[in-house]
């Protein structure tokens, strides 16, 4: 081999060794950025016996008067160089299946909802310990054994599991079967005597259904949130939300309210001031007033007595209606009122009529008073106790005598 042919192999010796030496380190550090450390040890020793070489070569060719290139252009160098070129590339092969142990554990969990936090904890590396998003599959590069892991779902209960990586292929787990954690809902209303219906719902539909009585109750339910509608018998339902957090307590309280059935009564009248009975008791108002009442056929009156025996009066049955209105507007003339003479039995007892402060007094002979038409009710009282009581119907025009 010639001189210059010599120079021309080495040449393309060395440059085919720099060449391929950088084509792998920019493979590595595409490929395995995350291992920038161990790479950079690796190189290292590359060019620690390439340069080794050059030295080996720089040494033979000063001892013995030899050119560098004749150096290189030797069969027994040659072979030494391509021999170490290739050795150099079945290590960083070697390297890539072995001392970097790729062994590729994937993790996925498909039951989680997309954007679920998850932490997955390896206990036998101290910093392997990352959290991602649900929906993602997680890659972990590990050294053959056996791994106990632990993963962490926001919401979710922990998973334990075991995973054996024992070929330098993917290894896959897909985890499965999470459950929500749970907390509690206390519950305390008012009237306790009643039972009461909880209808609990989410996203999803009705979750839960439940009777309770006894006024509180204390339920467990999965994390999340609810709209939860109350219901009993009588009284207005209730819809409130309800949030529920792992391992935490919410607390509600609710004061039920009557469902109202009632009427509205609206009574006015000209003159005004007419003092207002119902089913012949006196309501304790007078008019213009308005009553809720229970549906129902009532007796109403409407009584004014002037100073000259004459008054107003009216008397009409109304009919009330749940939820509706009923209206008396009436205008009315004055009217003589009816005489009722009283004859008395006892003179030691009161006597009153319609009611007990409407009181007659004690009466020695017989008394005239004026009433209104219709019917009254007179009441003997002896030491305070009701001694005769009697439903008396007075009529315009009529001898009305009554005897106690």
């Amino acid at each position: 081999m010639t001189k210059s042919n010599q120079w021309t192999f080495g040449r393309i010796i060395l440059l085919s060794a720099a060449f391929f030496n950088f084509v792998i380190i920019a493979i590595w550090l595409v490929v395995y950025y995350d291992q920038y450390e161990k790479i950079e040890t690796v190189v290292k020793g590359l060019w620690a016996a390439i340069l080794a070489i050059l030295g080996f070569l720089g040494y033979k060719t000063v001892n013995k008067k030899v050119s560098l290139a004749e150096m290189i252009g030797t069969p027994p160098l040659n072979i030494l160089i391509i021999l170490t070129l290739l050795l150099n590339l079945a290590a960083s092969a070697v390297i890539i299946l072995w001392d970097f142990k790729i062994y590729t554990l994937s993790i996925s969990a498909p039951d989680l909802p997309d954007g679920t936090d998850v932490t997955i904890i390896c206990k036998n590396i101290d910093t392997l310990q990352v959290t991602q998003k649900a929906g993602d599959v997680w890659q972990f590069r590990l050294k053959k054994g056996d791994y106990a892991l632990q993963v962490l779902a926001k919401g979710y209960k922990s998973q334990k599991l075991t995973a054996h990586i024992s070929w330098p292929l993917e290894n896959k787990i897909i985890l499965k079967e999470f459950s929500a954690q749970s907390g509690f809902f206390d519950i305390r209303y008012q009237p306790a005597s009643i039972p009461l219906s909880l209808e609990f719902k989410n996203d999803s539909g009705v979750v839960l259904q439940q009777q309770i009585q006894n006024g509180s109750n204390v339920l467990q339910l999965e994390q999340g949130s609810y709209s939860l509608v109350l219901t009993a018998n009588g009284y207005q339902s209730v819809q409130v939300p309800v949030k529920i957090i792992s391992m935490d307590t919410a607390h509600y309280m609710v004061n039920l309210k009557k469902i109202d059935t009632s009427g509205l009564l609206e009574i006015k009248s000209r003159p005004a001031d007419m003092k207002i009975y119902i089913d012949s008791r006196y309501s304790g108002f007078d008019t213009p007033h308005s009553f809720r009442l229970t549906p129902a056929v009532y007796r109403i009156e409407l009584k004014k007595k002037r100073s000259d025996n004459f008054g107003f009066y009216m008397l009409k049955n109304v009919q009330v209606r749940a939820t509706k209105k009923v209206k008396i507007d009436t205008t009315l003339n004055a009217m003589e009122l009816c005489k009722l003479t009283l004859f008395p039995q006892d003179n030691n007892a009161l006597y009153y009529i319609d009611d007990s402060e409407n009181a007659i007094g004690h009466v020695s002979g017989p008394k005239t008073v004026f009433v209104f038409p219709g019917e009254h009710r007179f009441l003997k009282k002896i030491d305070g106790q009701i001694y005769y009581s009697e439903i008396i119907n007075v009529t315009t025009g009529s001898n009305n005598v009554i005897e106690f």
